[in-house]
């Protein structure tokens, strides 16, 4: 006989079925390590099909590695064991070139991207455990420590290493699967540990991370010459700095077309010290008297840029085809350099050698200096004490240096260490909680017409 209904089904209802909270929580954890696996490997894909594409290198120096070049590239990655570099890697010097293959090729040889992949794999399936993550990110630490180790073996210096790195970040866009060589998110410590003297990376302070850029871009005799709008000097500034360092792309010229650029140009904030412009084997170099030259690359057939710091180089060419000056857009300021004739050149390496061999602070340079410094730490720039409109482009970079000032604490000593190759007074400034290596340079009537610092290494 069949059952009798019961009265909710009599009634047309069906009983709800309890919620499951096994299964809710089940298919939360399947749904989402299936998107992380699934973008996992979808960005594993790329970076094979990117490897695929890329064209091999051949040449002597990468010493039998398998490099390769890829217009797809913004910076250096290492897939598997095989490094990969931008196609804007033909503009470095041989330092820089031989730094980054140290990184990649130590990446390369301790297999560090198969045990990333393994530990982003561990992430994926483990979304939900804290300890996956951060074993991720420690491993990704050690590896890139190991790699700058390696890569310091072979560097020019600390300082050098450190600022291949931040311009390396500053060019990060997104990458396919492989180890990027300076991720935003990492570089800040790493390059603190590396002007630290340490291989563990620790934690980088914005205040210190603009120390370092102050101390490897030498912002003021960028400003000398600088020209201001009344009542906003400071938004000029930082418009012209932000139109100096939007991208630029390079163009061929022939060599025979950079020989007319070759020259000495005076500097209106230190006409002893004229920037200096030559070929060498078809390239254009750039660089005051006395400091190293930069490569300098066209992007029309009078306008070149450099892609170590934010600024450009524009030449004057007369109607006769002659270049007579060159105008220098850099560090937010605009200033013109008169091209100077053989007899004002002898005289201008004459005064240089008998300033570098007199070995002797330039009188004043020591009590500016102090000044300066104090006037960083209360926060106040005077006009006065600065020359050619030097004061708004340091005003510009304020709020990033003066952290780190007052961290130092007040100034205990200074001691002239002597006259750099560029004719700059040179201090180590000593402070209750660290030291600063100081270049300073006045003009006849005492204002400061060109300064920088860095870190000691």
């Amino acid at each position: 006989m069949p059952a009798a209904p019961s009265p909710a089904a009599a009634d047309g209802i069906t009983p709800a079925t309890p919620l499951s909270w096994d299964r809710a929580a089940l298919s939360l954890y399947l749904v989402v390590a299936s998107l992380l696996t699934v973008r996992l490997a979808l960005g594993l894909v790329r970076g094979l099909r990117l490897l695929r594409r890329a064209a091999r290198i051949t040449a002597d120096w990468t010493e039998g590695r398998d490099v390769r070049l890829s217009a797809e590239l913004a910076m250096p990655v290492t897939i598997g064991h095989s490094i990969v570099l931008p196609v804007d890697f033909r503009r470095w010097d041989a330092a820089r070139r031989r730094a980054v293959l140290a990184h990649e090729a130590s990446h390369a040889a301790r297999g560090d991207f198969y045990i990333l992949l393994l530990a982003a794999l561990n992430c994926s399936l483990f979304w939900f455990n804290p300890a996956a993550w951060w074993l991720d990110g420690a491993l990704a630490d050690l590896a890139e420590a190991s790699s700058d180790a390696a890569a310091l073996a072979v560097a020019a210096d600390r300082l050098s290493y450190a600022r291949i790195l931040i311009e390396l970040a500053g060019q990060t866009r997104h990458s396919p699967a492989g180890i990027a060589m300076a991720r935003r998110s990492t570089v800040r410590r790493r390059v603190d540990a590396i002007l630290a003297g340490g291989a563990v990376p620790a934690q980088l302070t914005a205040g210190r991370l603009a120390l370092v850029a102050a101390g490897m871009i030498p912002a003021i005799l960028a400003a000398a010459g600088a020209t201001t709008t009344p009542g906003s000097p400071n938004l000029l500034v930082k418009q012209r700095m932000a139109d100096q360092a939007r991208p630029r792309t390079a163009i061929a010229l022939l060599p025979e077309a950079l020989a007319k650029f070759a020259g000495y140009y005076a500097i209106p904030s230190a006409p002893e010290l004229p920037l200096v412009v030559t070929v060498e084997n078809g390239h254009l170099f750039a660089g005051l008297l006395g400091q190293p030259a930069s490569e300098i690359f066209p992007e029309s057939d009078h306008q070149f840029f450099t892609p170590e710091r934010p600024g450009q180089e524009e030449f004057r060419i007369d109607a006769a085809g002659r270049v007579t000056s060159v105008v220098l857009h850099w560090n937010g300021s605009e200033f013109t350099a008169s091209r100077l004739d053989p007899a004002a050149v002898r005289e201008v390496q004459a005064a240089l050698a008998g300033r570098i061999a007199a070995n002797t602070p330039q009188p004043g340079s020591e009590a500016a200096l102090r000044g300066h410094i104090g006037q960083i730490q209360r926060g106040e720039i005077n006009d006065g004490s600065l020359a050619y409109g030097m004061a708004a482009s340091i005003r510009a970079i304020l709020p990033q240096i003066r952290p780190d000032m007052l961290a130092l604490g007040p100034v205990v000593a200074v001691a002239f260490e002597g006259v750099g190759l560029d004719g700059m007074d040179i201090y180590r400034v000593t402070h209750a909680n660290g030291a600063r290596r100081w270049r300073i340079r006045l003009t006849g009537d005492g204002r400061i017409e060109s300064m920088w610092f860095s870190p000691l290494t």
